[in-house]
């Protein structure tokens, strides 16, 4: 799928993407950044949230991440990636007892949520 929703296109060092995992009553899409930026420089990468909440996993957590109000900023160094599944509004309530109005601007934990051994995007 193109590259729609990326807000810093042409960076060499940082790629993303789309998928349709198939889950059309669950999820919108999953995405997928890596970045590969060289040691001692940063990537400053824009993030405009859908209204709806993410599944976020990375190398050190997963969490549900709330729609935010505003443009925010993720700094990327050395080698990584992050993985995202965009959830229909609904499909939060079935990850969390927190209230949906509560996860504007937040994230929790997933503790029970693998991440370290995602495979396929190291």
């Amino acid at each position: 799928m193109r590259s729609r929703g990326h807000l810093n296109p042409g960076d060499a060092e940082v790629t993303w993407e789309r998928h349709d995992p198939g889950l059309p009553d669950l999820v919108r899409h999953v995405w997928v950044a890596r970045w590969d930026v060289p040691a001692g420089q940063s990537r400053t990468q824009r993030v405009l949230t859908y209204p709806a909440c993410n599944v976020v996993v990375t190398p050190e957590a997963a969490v549900l991440v709330g729609p935010s109000t505003v443009v925010t900023t993720q700094e990327l160094t050395g080698r990584s990636w992050v993985v995202g599944v965009l959830l229909w509004p609904a499909a939060a309530a079935l990850l969390t007892a927190t209230r949906p109005g509560d996860l504007v601007g937040r994230a929790e934990p997933l503790v029970s949520a693998p991440h370290s051994g995602v495979p396929g995007c190291r």
